[in-house]
């Protein structure tokens, strides 16, 4: 009889701090969610005020793919070098959701606690091909199913200012080989579900399509204007 007394003590003791550590999991994870909003925000504040930083030209000697005026889309801006992870790529804004966000060259964990980033293996935005841009889904990307065929997407680099329009909206797997467009194109991309606060094993994505170019003066491809 002693020995069940015991036994049940021992269990409820168990079973309070099994709840106990529950409580203090959900208080964190809860409290991850504005912590990354707040962290976020302050990178974003110092960041939107910076310089971007300016892409170097492909050597001469290198092959590329030249870009002719073609009516089907707007200019792309010039092949560049690519850019250490780290630069400040430029500025993404899409108006019908109130977003604004600097965008880093490279996805590590330590540039998307305060940025949207560049894939590093895509397209820069506003040249031919794909361009791909990650954020994490409890930050600036949070509300991206909520944009509509047609929306404007806009990102400021030192190349110029470029103009996409939403297309379509997908989830995929992780792993999942994305399209290398022929013209300029971009997709933003987060965690799936949009209110994860784990690893996940899916991605949405929007993917949209250049509508509108201004190339910087010193970007401007042999003989292309703007539009």
């Amino acid at each position: 009889m002693h020995f069940g007394e015991k036994s049940r003590k021992t269990i409820r003791t168990g079973l309070l701090w099994a709840a106990t550590a529950l409580i203090g999991t959900g208080i964190v994870e809860v409290a991850r969610v504005p912590l990354a909003y707040l962290e976020a925000s302050m990178g974003a504040r110092t960041a939107l005020h910076k310089p971007f930083v300016p892409v170097q030209p492909v050597p001469a000697a290198a092959k590329v793919t030249v870009v002719s005026d073609n009516a089907l889309y707007p200019k792309a801006a010039p092949a560049s070098q690519p850019l250490a992870a780290g630069a400040l790529l430029g500025r993404l804004s899409i108006q019908n959701l109130g977003l604004e966000a600097p965008v880093t060259q490279g996805t590590a964990l330590d540039i998307l606690a305060h940025s949207a980033g560049h894939l590093t293996t895509s397209a820069l935005p506003g040249q031919v091909g794909t361009a791909v841009i990650a954020a994490h889904d409890v930050t600036y990307f949070h509300h991206i199913d909520q944009l509509q065929p047609g929306d404007e997407i806009r990102i400021h680099t030192a190349q110029g200012t470029f103009w996409y329009a939403v297309v379509s909206h997908k989830v995929i797997r992780v792993g999942t080989s994305v399209v290398n467009t022929a013209y300029p194109s971009l997709m933003l991309e987060t965690c799936y579900p949009l209110n994860a606060l784990n690893l996940v094993n899916q991605r949405y994505v929007v993917m949209a399509v250049l509508v509108k170019s201004h190339l910087a003066s010193h970007a401007q491809p042999a003989g292309n204007g703007t539009i």
